[in-house]
């Protein structure tokens, strides 16, 4: 099934994924993000997966700043018929945090605006499955480090002999996923808040939810 005629909304430039995928979790909606005219990557809140059958995850965040993006509501009957048509292979949510995370780092717009430091000591839950997952050279390095003993981001550096953007960029995807416990402190934990950025975001909710209580009026 094709999604051309469904309503959408353009995704703004300056928009937060991370925020948007983390509001999409919270809401239990179904939403897909159009990356061109047929190719789309569905962020299922229900099942918290997501769907990339047109392999556009590592470019998303991409295209988001370019302003080639739009969002679209999946409402149950859709999103089964879509399941169908596509038979797409369904993800871990916590994959495309860390993508967007990690190739969407900018010192200026990361989780060091949102309460991360360099200073933070921090564990990992789990090792990021990395064989999926963008990484550099060192990424399996600062994963065993992390995991094996709370470290800081400044320390880690210095131990491994690795430039601190790299692993400030490795903390802003362990961040993201949810994945890094901040132990000198409160746990960096995502939490659904005013942002200057997220207009479009409330107004993609409301829409949803008025789309949702439209079905249920039917």
């Amino acid at each position: 099934m094709a999604l051309e005629n469904s309503s959408q909304q353009p995704l703004l430039p300056n928009t937060d994924l991370i925020d948007l995928v983390n509001q999409t979790r919270l809401d239990k909606q179904v939403v897909a993000i159009r990356t061109g005219p047929t190719q789309v990557l569905v962020v299922d809140g229900e099942q918290d997966v997501f769907y990339d059958p047109d392999q556009v995850v590592m470019d998303l965040v991409g295209l988001s700043k370019a302003g080639e993006c739009q969002t679209l509501a999946l409402p149950p009957k859709r999103k089964t018929q879509w399941l169908l048509d596509r038979q797409p292979q369904s993800r871990p949510m916590e994959e495309l945090l860390w993508v967007i995370g990690y190739t969407g780092y900018d010192p200026e717009d990361c989780c060091f605006h949102k309460g991360c430091r360099t200073e933070d000591v921090i564990q990992l839950k789990r090792w990021p499955n990395l064989t999926r997952l963008p990484r550099s050279g060192n990424s399996i390095r600062l994963a065993s480090l992390f995991s094996l003993r709370p470290t800081s981001v400044y320390l880690a550096g210095r131990i491994l002999k690795v430039e601190l953007e790299e692993v400030k960029r490795f903390y802003n995807a362990a961040c993201s996923a949810g994945l890094a416990v901040r132990k000198n402190g409160e746990s960096i934990e995502w939490q659904p808040r005013p942002h200057r950025r997220q207009k479009l975001i409330s107004a993609i909710f409301s829409y949803l939810g008025s789309r949702r209580k439209e079905q249920a009026e039917v």
